[in-house]
């Protein structure tokens, strides 16, 4: 079968095209298919290019020390498990059978105490994992078709689970890791997400009981992350109390001044906004059809409705005051 390049040269030579005008500054048929056809040319060989690199070749240009792993990752205790080993995910070198034969002893350990901590405090900000069954690996190696469409499921996760997350804390990117695993049969069997950062409480020194902006937030957005490690969708531990300098100093002294005040005030609005346009950016996406069919039919067990349904209810809970 002839290529399209090689049929672009074929006409134009025959003349299969009849010339355009020749009016000033026209251009003939021939030199104008010869153009179409380096153009083609170009794309083709980006194209071959692209397929010619490995799944983990074309993640590492996309995420700079990405850790990639061949095991079976689709441990049941990935999702209820505090004490799950979650920092051997983002190793160099991790053994299959420190993930696979994994099994718990004694209690699940509360997500906010010093056994869970240690199973995500070594894991540096920013960082990402990705972990492939081998039966996967193997039929990628054979398949190129195959190894995208794989490529294209783990991309469709991460840009989703960026946008949501961003869309209930404005920020916690900036200090977010996040890791998945392919199942055997493809889909993706686990993810899980994490934030950098320790667990505090507020010293505001208030005596009503009433938190702060900032400790009100964090609050809402742990009650978020345990709907959707129990819906088996999101696993997320640690995510910090973020308190705010200056909110702290408003509530500790009732005589701030004005400065200040609109400080907090200011900061909100922003967060606000940041907060509309993730919302905005993760509507568009669930709404639209693309990320339906990259991720396929479920995540983590459960149906890519279910996901979107419990996304769309956790915005709604921490975000009341913002018109979906």
């Amino acid at each position: 079968m002839m290529d399209i390049s090689a049929l672009a040269r074929a006409m134009s030579q025959t003349g299969g095209i009849a010339p355009p005008s020749q009016a000033a500054g026209g251009v003939t048929s021939s030199a104008f298919l010869d153009k179409i056809a380096s153009a083609m040319e170009i794309t083709q060989q980006k194209t071959s290019e692209t397929q010619s690199l490995t799944l983990e070749e074309r993640l590492k240009q996309r995420y700079p020390n990405l850790v990639y792993h061949v095991f079976d990752g689709s441990n049941r205790y990935w999702q209820t498990r505090s004490d799950f080993p979650f920092y051997k995910l983002f190793q160099q070198g991790t053994k299959a059978e420190e993930i696979e034969n994994w099994t718990p002893t004694g209690m699940n350990p509360d997500p906010t105490s010093s056994a869970a901590q240690r199973m995500i405090s070594p894991i540096p900000a920013g960082s990402t994992a990705v972990i492939i069954h081998p039966k996967v690996q193997a039929k990628m190696e054979q398949d190129p078709e195959y190894a995208d469409e794989i490529y294209k499921r783990i991309e469709a996760w991460f840009a989703f689970d960026k946008a949501r997350n961003e869309a209930i804390i404005p920020g916690i990117e900036a200090r977010s890791s996040r890791c998945l695993a392919i199942g055997e049969d493809g889909n993706i069997c686990n993810v899980m997400a994490c934030s950098k950062g320790e667990i505090t409480q507020s010293s505001s020194g208030s005596d009503d009981g009433e938190d702060d902006f900032w400790t009100a937030r964090a609050k809402r957005f742990q009650k978020y992350m345990k709907l959707v490690v129990e819906a088996q969708i999101l696993h997320a531990q640690g995510i910090s109390k973020q308190i705010n300098l200056w909110s702290l100093m408003e509530s500790q002294n009732s005589k701030a001044d004005s400065s200040v005040s609109n400080f907090g005030m200011n900061q909100q609005f922003s967060d606000m906004q940041a907060a509309q346009f993730a919302i905005s950016e993760t509507m568009s996406m669930m709404n639209g059809t693309e990320l339906r069919q990259a991720l396929g039919e479920t995540v983590a067990g459960v149906s890519v409705d279910a996901v979107f349904e419990a996304t769309k209810q956790a915005i709604s809970s921490f975000h009341p005051a913002i018109t979906m």
